[in-house]
């Protein structure tokens, strides 16, 4: 009876569907992806079920909100690993969260993390996975375009975390190799307001740039190309949160 009740249990683990933990930005500064990245991570869970599913067990998808913050993103890391027992899990959005919950969750609970967004490099560990593009395969070949089209004074900013931090970085060292000159750096707080917004662009339109290379979040990024949209300033603007 007991060898029984372990073949069946055995059985049940080899059938169930394998859990995904999927932890989009449904809620705070950058809910306005949130709703993308569950519809494409339920199209790619749905074509693979199609297909068979993963070694003969189908994909289910939890969805657990990560709030756009490190606070909330690790609570709802854990509650995937924990509460739904969820094998690998996909995320975050912002790399704040992302590097929280590497440190956090993935890595101490030996757990799968997967990463769908580009960012700037900042992670490695034995359970981060990353599929998305690095700086020297986006800035690395952004910076010498605008350069050679536009002109090499560029203007920087963007959000005060390590996203921005991290991407203007890597673009100051290939705006360097290029001979070229940044005439501004600036970096706003998360949700900044129009008026901030505003003044920032006011110093962008003094300062002389050819580029203004902005890397702004989420709802920062709408109120920047609003208020841009709304102005005067003629100088070209490109990046991962572009004007």
């Amino acid at each position: 009876m007991s060898d029984d009740r372990g073949l069946n249990v055995s059985r049940r683990k080899y059938t169930e569907p394998i859990r995904l933990g999927l932890m989009p930005p449904l809620t705070g500064l950058v809910e306005i992806y949130g709703a993308e990245i569950v519809h494409a991570a339920r199209i790619a869970c749905d074509e693979i079920n199609e297909r068979g599913g993963l070694l003969g067990r189908t994909l289910e998808l939890i969805i657990e909100d990560d709030g756009s913050l490190p606070d909330t993103a690790v609570p709802a890391a854990l509650r995937l690993v924990e509460q739904h027992h969820c094998v690998a899990i996909i995320g975050n959005l912002l790399s704040n969260s992302r590097i929280a919950v590497a440190n956090q969750v993935a890595e101490p609970k030996h757990i799968p993390y997967l990463n769908f967004s580009f960012y700037e490099g900042s992670i490695s560990g034995r359970y981060f996975f990353h599929f998305a593009a690095l700086p020297n395969q986006q800035i690395d070949k952004m910076i010498p375009y605008m350069g050679e089209h536009y002109g090499l004074k560029m203007f920087f900013a963007g959000n005060n975390y390590e996203w921005p931090r991290g991407s203007i970085d890597a673009a100051k060292r290939s705006l360097k190799n290029l001979g070229g000159d940044i005439v501004g750096e600036e970096y706003l707080p998360i949700g900044a307001s129009p008026a901030e917004i505003d003044h920032l662009l006011e110093q962008v339109a003094r300062s002389g740039a050819d580029v203004f290379v902005p890397y702004f979040a989420g709802s920062d990024q709408i109120t920047l190309l609003t208020v841009h949209r709304n102005g005067t300033e003629e100088t070209h603007g490109r990046g991962d949160g572009s004007l």
